[in-house]
């Protein structure tokens, strides 16, 4: 029997015609959480089971529930006392067959050396901030107040006076000032910080450090006073940070991003692009969305979007972002031939109608994930174990198939998609231990099997639901989206990234979540591909880490730390944005055109109401239930 045959054989089964065809399309559904092994229908896929399949099923619903910390890879815990960076959820569906999370992100044809990458540091710009530079390289350090002035104390400052001196002190922020008056008249007063254009640099430095690290000045603040540490008002902090901050991270992310795309003049580059909420659930207010260059994992886009962009309805912001970001890519000459993402109908529909020219890829991973949480549902069954045991493997041959279906560089898409289909129903002969039939053969050696796998039987119920998964019109028609093997695992370890820059649950105004996703990406960029460590004689340094996931242990392969070699440069650049500044700390600041408060105040659906009158109304209820 030839895959052929098989295929008509089962389209001949008035069965499936039975079938939810919307398994394996764009059609936003909700299912049901519950699960009941006892339910399972013999006769049809249990239909949750199913539902697993389509990965492309409500993605525009569902991008936002499973992006708390969406991967492509598997991150595991560390054994060792280094700091846990990243979490891993045991049920974490699939890895990519033979990748670990250790593996370099780029790609065989990678056109970058290792990380990090000088040309994006902006070093020659040194001289041009030289006085800031000094001020920003300067040692710190933390003093008690008491031994400060005790220093003064002792004797006058002026040469030839012995006299003790009156002291006072105050402080302005971290910065402090000491003023010093002896019996006899002299004057003295120490700074502990530099001048910049009126205002003191450690101060201005302490709330760029706030930001450039990833902090939040809430969790620094509390910091400071349960140390005795003077530090920034708040509302210090929030001018620095309107005036100073976030203009410059908006230029440097500008200057960086045209860098990079310099290199892809004239070429015809493929894209990747991921969109990531602000929380998870349906309540999401922003939406970040990374495009990331396929063949370096340089992101060379970033779309910023907030719901009131697009109506207060979250679902619609990452289709607006792709057109945005596409849009813009296409202004600035950089050919996009191919786009890849997770599914979903709003985009493909999106690509389909206004970006006829450019090839529409869906990431591998997600539909291997799909396929894996289907025949888990499916295998749970004592009468179903076998599709349990050959759940991997079939999921690695989904993956084998998506690799393995273009011959060469002129294996056209169609031939491609019916090498893919070919491979993949050819499947349904392996799993019966028949490796040549008419018109085909496995691709494996004579003999090359696991043992430990047992064969199916035609007749046997198993094999036929099984067949219902492999042979669904559906799966198969979606096919066409993967020959080309893309995956956008640099996309979900940028949006990891991002999270040490803007966590989730924390909210943040619109110019300050632009810029932070920014930081992100610049950190990105300029850290990319990193470099395995050695040791001093030259051994490359390795260590181990725990799966919870598959409850083995691995190697880990340490890479160097990251030098963040460009922060001084920036944090001069802050410095002398400040020093050129003409105007008051206090002034007003306009909104940018982007900025969505110009569209609303507020994200709530309808006008506020007056404070004393809500409390009026709940003080109204109180008294109603005494």
């Amino acid at each position: 029997m030839d895959a052929n045959s098989t295929l008509s054989e089962h389209h001949g089964r008035s069965t499936i015609e039975q079938l939810n065809t919307s398994l394996f399309t764009d059609d936003e559904l909700e299912t049901s959480s519950e699960e009941n092994s006892s339910d399972y229908d013999f006769r049809e896929p249990d239909q949750s089971a199913m539902l697993e399949l389509d990965d492309e099923r409500g993605l525009d619903d569902e991008e936002e529930t499973e992006d708390e910390m969406p991967t492509n890879f598997n991150y595991s815990m560390d054994i060792d006392d280094s700091p846990l960076e990243e979490s891993e959820d045991e049920n974490n569906d699939v890895d990519p067959p033979g990748t670990k999370f250790d593996d370099p992100l780029t790609t065989k044809d990678c056109i970058i050396g290792h990380g990090p990458h000088p040309k994006l540091s902006r070093g020659e710009e040194i001289y041009n901030v030289e006085r800031e530079f000094k001020i920003v390289n300067e040692k710190k350090f933390i003093c008690s107040i008491d031994l400060l002035i005790c220093m003064f104390q002792a004797r006058c400052q002026t040469p030839g006076c012995d006299k003790s001196p009156e002291v006072n002190y105050h402080f302005i922020g971290p910065t402090v000032i000491v003023n010093c008056l002896c019996p006899q008249g002299h004057k003295f007063r120490f700074c502990s910080s530099h001048e910049v254009n009126g205002i003191y640099g450690n101060n201005l430095m302490a709330a760029a450090c706030i930001m450039l690290s990833g902090n939040n000045f809430g969790k620094v603040k509390r910091m400071a006073r349960f140390y005795g540490l003077e530090f920034l008002a708040k509302s210090t902090y929030h001018r620095f940070q309107r005036l100073y901050l976030i203009p410059e991270v908006n230029e440097w992310w500008s200057w960086m991003r045209k860098e990079i795309l310099d290199e892809f003049a004239g070429k015809d580059i493929v894209v990747g692009g991921d969109g990531q909420c602000d929380s998870p659930g349906f309540n999401a207010k922003n939406l970040c969305y990374f495009m990331v260059e396929n063949s370096t994992n340089y992101i060379i886009g970033i779309e910023i979007l907030d719901k009131r962009h697009v109506g207060l309805i979250s679902t619609n912001m990452e289709r607006k972002a792709v057109k945005q970001g596409l849009d813009k890519l296409k202004n600035d000459n950089v050919r996009v031939v191919e786009f890849v993402t997770d599914a979903s109908s709003s985009i493909k529909a999106l690509l389909e109608s206004q970006f006829e020219g450019i090839v529409h890829s869906l990431d591998v991973w997600h539909k291997s994930k799909s396929i894996k949480k289907c025949l888990t549902k499916l295998g749970k069954p004592k009468r179903m174990k076998k599709i349990n045991d050959w759940s991997a493997h079939i999921v690695r041959h989904f993956w084998y198939c998506s690799s393995a279906c273009r011959k060469n560089e002129t294996t056209t898409d169609e031939e491609a998609l019916k090498t893919m289909k070919d491979m993949w129903i050819g499947l349904l002969h392996h799993i019966c231990n028949v490796h040549e039939w008419v018109g085909g053969k496995c691709d494996h050696d004579i003999g090359d099997h696991d043992e430990s796998l047992p064969w199916f039987d035609r007749r046997d119920e198993d094999y036929i639901q099984l067949q219902k998964v492999i042979l669904n019109p559906e799966l198969l028609k979606s096919l066409q989206y993967y020959t080309r093997f893309r995956h956008t695992g640099g996309i979900e370890c940028a949006n990891s990234l991002s999270l040490v820059y803007t966590p989730k649950r924390m909210p943040f105004r619109y110019p300050t979540y632009r810029a932070r996703k920014q930081l992100a990406a610049i950190d990105w960029n300029y850290h990319l591909n990193l470099p395995q460590a050695k040791t001093s004689s030259g051994d490359e340094i390795i260590t181990r880490k725990y799966n919870p996931r598959t409850r083995e242990w691995d190697v880990k392969v340490v890479k160097v730390e990251k030098g963040y070699e460009y922060i001084p440069i920036l944090l001069s650049r802050i410095l002398r944005r400040r020093q050129i500044d003409v105007e008051s700390v206090a002034r007003h600041v306009s909104l940018n055109d982007s900025d969505p408060a110009l569209i609303s105040p507020t994200i709530a659906h309808i006008p506020p109401v007056p404070t004393k009158q809500i409390v009026k109304r709940k003080s109204r209820f109180s008294k109603d239930s005494e």
